[in-house]
């Protein structure tokens, strides 16, 4: 990986395919022990430089420099397997790199803490599946944006929603609400409908529009109107009336 700062400017990628073996010191500092299936030791305990590695012949080595890093190359498969469970502390940053695929199973429950911001970037699919409740929580603001299509589907349940501020939505196309029962709106205050061009209703059955104490009732075979002081004006297919209160 190269040397590029994390977003947040305060870790460094210093992984490295293969780390590089210290230096050996200067003679007569250096204790080497070649083994007859060609496994090796190698001691350095000159004064400032020491360290310890060790190497096998399939090509794992380990070695301890004299900073006191820590290195480990493995050319096969690694297991690790912690009967009493394992605990890991980094004081410093934490830098992984992983160029295959990545599977966790965890039969427990998962929690991860972080005190500063976290980034996850990934480029291509993300799926995510929960076998129950999903909670998200954000005290400060969120934003989901997407280049592409958004899909959400909620099948087998319901669907609320509370906004204490404002709630502004545009969509350039065509927008298109089909609801299967009732459907109510309430605004405590203005609300305003524009149609640059045609504005169609359909009723089925009755259309009431009540201005105060004012009705207009309109039905398949009858469309009354009554103020509020409940002088009437209705009409059918048949007649027509205008009924005055006095």
């Amino acid at each position: 990986m190269s040397d590029t700062p994390y977003p947040n400017g305060k870790a460094n990628t210093l992984n490295q395919r293969i780390p590089d073996l210290q230096q050996p010191g200067v003679y007569p500092y250096i204790e080497f022990t070649q083994f007859r299936d060609g496994s090796w030791e190698r001691r350095c305990v000159d004064s400032g430089f020491e360290s310890y590695s060790s190497g096998h012949v399939l090509g794992n080595y380990e070695e301890t420099d004299y900073l006191g890093n820590h290195k480990h190359l493995h050319t096969g498969m690694q297991h690790i397997y912690a009967l009493g469970g394992k605990s890991e502390t980094t004081e410093g940053n934490h830098d992984e790199k992983i160029d295959g695929g990545h599977v966790a199973y965890v039969q427990g429950d998962h929690y991860s803490e972080f005190g500063n911001n976290h980034l996850s970037a990934i480029f291509k699919n993300l799926t995510h599946v929960i076998g129950g409740n999903q909670d998200h929580i954000a005290v400060g603001s969120s934003t989901i944006a997407t280049s592409g299509d958004a899909v959400h589907d909620t099948n087998d349940g319901s669907e609320h929603k509370n906004i204490m501020g404002d709630h502004i939505r545009f969509t350039g196309g065509v927008k298109y609400d089909s609801v299967g029962s009732e459907h109510g709106l309430y605004v405590q205050g203005n609300s305003d409908t524009k149609a640059e061009k045609k504005l169609n209703i359909e009723c089925g059955d009755t259309l009431t529009i009540k201005v105060s104490n004012s009705i207009i009732t309109i039905t398949g075979s009858n469309v009354n109107i009554t103020d509020s002081n409940n002088n009437q004006i209705g009409m059918t297919s048949s007649k027509m009336w205008i009924k005055p209160t006095d």
